[in-house]
């Protein structure tokens, strides 16, 4: 491999990487006192316009002809798991336990798909993944286990709300996960940034068919003037993120990129001690738990 294409690669994977960061905070502004269906949206319709007009400059219109109609099936599937319910299980769990919470149980998902591979594809288990396995799990643990120093209001305002907060992230992990090997399938039929393109489309579609039939149970009215700036940034973190990432596997090797990105739990607590000291309250035994899960996700990613 080139190194200055293997170079490219890595810095794609970081712009990945800072994206995604960006976004959870981003969301987690958004979400302040907003109605989550429509706030999700909304998001989604504004990140489904930015990647309209970048797919106007980048693609030509044969790259969005699948092969077989089994393609064509499983992108409305994929579409409505992967970008409707994931998004909203992801955005609730941000709002309830916060970014620095959330982001360690829902990045270790490459760790997941590797594991699935390994049950369902005959893939090797490895003394690798068994070490990433104990160091996932008990991270895991720490960091549900790592309650704020403080009472915050700011995020779950009870028990339940804490531990619903816990179970959306869990539920967006696994939803990942699965999706993964979807996406994997489609893009083997298809271009990789035209099928992106398609899932969030079709994606937004049924958002806002969950927002309409069930505008009923939102508690919030409207959004709040002032979330409606955080979710424009959001979109534009969304748009770039995928591209990134895309543009990175495609340049260098799968397990470099991917071990970049699962370093985005400790860049969130990082940021959230320096700039929301008294709303995140990062905690040793929470810091030691997302660095365990990385550290189980990198040994996982590896494992061959």
């Amino acid at each position: 491999m080139n190194l200055s294409t293997h170079v490219v690669g890595l810095l794609f994977a970081t712009s990945a990487l800072l994206s995604w960061t960006s976004l959870s905070f981003c969301v987690r502004l958004a979400m302040k006192n907003a109605p989550l269906l429509r706030t999700t949206a909304w998001m989604s319709t504004m990140n489904g316009v930015f990647v309209a007009v970048l797919i106007y400059f980048t693609l030509p219109v044969s790259a969005f002809q699948p092969g077989t109609t089994r393609t064509w099936i499983l992108l409305p599937i994929t579409a409505f798991f992967m970008i409707t319910i994931s998004r909203l299980t992801y955005y609730y769990a941000i709002r309830r336990i916060g970014p620095s919470r959330t982001i360690p149980i829902a990045a270790s998902t490459p760790a997941v798909t590797a594991i699935l591979a390994t049950i369902f594809l005959g893939e090797p288990f490895t003394f690798l993944i068994i070490m990433g396995l104990l160091c996932l799990i008990l991270g895991l643990n720490m960091v549900v286990r790592s309650a704020p120093a403080q009472p915050n209001l700011e995020l779950g305002h009870t028990r339940k709300d804490v531990v619903k907060g816990y179970i959306s992230a869990g539920l967006t992990t696994l939803n990942w996960s699965v999706s993964g090997v979807m996406v994997r399938t489609i893009t083997l039929d298809m271009n990789a940034l035209a099928a992106s393109a398609l899932l969030i489309w079709i994606g937004l579609g049924f958002a806002w068919v969950l927002a309409i039939g069930f505008a009923h149970r939102e508690t919030a009215e409207k959004i709040p003037r002032a979330s409606w700036k955080w979710m424009l940034i959001a979109a534009v973190c969304q748009t770039i993120a995928v591209p990134s990432f895309s543009n990175a596997m495609a340049r260098t090797y799968a397990v470099g990129v991917t071990s970049i990105t699962s370093v985005q739990p400790l860049l969130v607590i990082m940021v959230s001690h320096l700039f929301l000291r008294e709303s995140e309250n990062i905690t040793g035994k929470l810091v030691l738990g997302a660095v365990m899960t990385v550290v189980g996700t990198i040994l996982i990613l590896v494992r061959l």
